[in-house]
């Protein structure tokens, strides 16, 4: 059953992310982050710029076949099957239908009215289907 933890608070998304892809990288592991295209566009933007550059696909269009070759994969779009299967960011405001094919699930929450009701809701749609979830508030952590 995937692992669902829910980051909440986060200043900036963005910066969030990029960090959080660099320790998932040091652990040897690959990911899939879910979004828009502009919120993954400046994440993809970060990441070329960050220090020891992040190798990843950007893929913002429909496509037939992902590719495998990065071990991350910054999409906009939903896929019935992914190449990677341990970690999924989400950075949309919806619950991604296909989750449960991931290890993990990983939901950045940012500080901001909208998007905490969104969450919220899926926090209780994942609670209702049985699935234990842990909370990190990114605020108190950083204290």
């Amino acid at each position: 059953m995937t692992q669902i933890d829910f980051f909440s608070n986060a200043p900036n998304r963005i910066e969030y992310v990029a960090r959080l892809l660099q320790k998932v990288q040091q652990r040897g592991q690959t990911a899939v982050v879910y979004g828009d295209a502009p919120t993954l566009q400046s994440l993809s933007d970060s990441l070329w710029q960050a220090n020891g550059f992040l190798a990843h696909e950007l893929i913002l269009e429909p496509v037939d076949d992902l590719p495998n070759i990065a071990p991350f994969i910054l999409t906009a779009q939903p896929h019935a099957h992914f190449p990677h299967h341990e970690v999924l960011i989400n950075l949309s405001d919806e619950q991604p239908v296909f989750f449960a094919q991931f290890e993990r699930l990983i939901e950045i929450v940012p500080n901001e009215a909208t998007p905490k009701q969104m969450a919220r809701e899926r926090w209780q749609n994942y609670k209702h289907t049985g699935y234990a979830i842990k909370h990190h508030d990114i605020a108190a952590i950083k204290k």
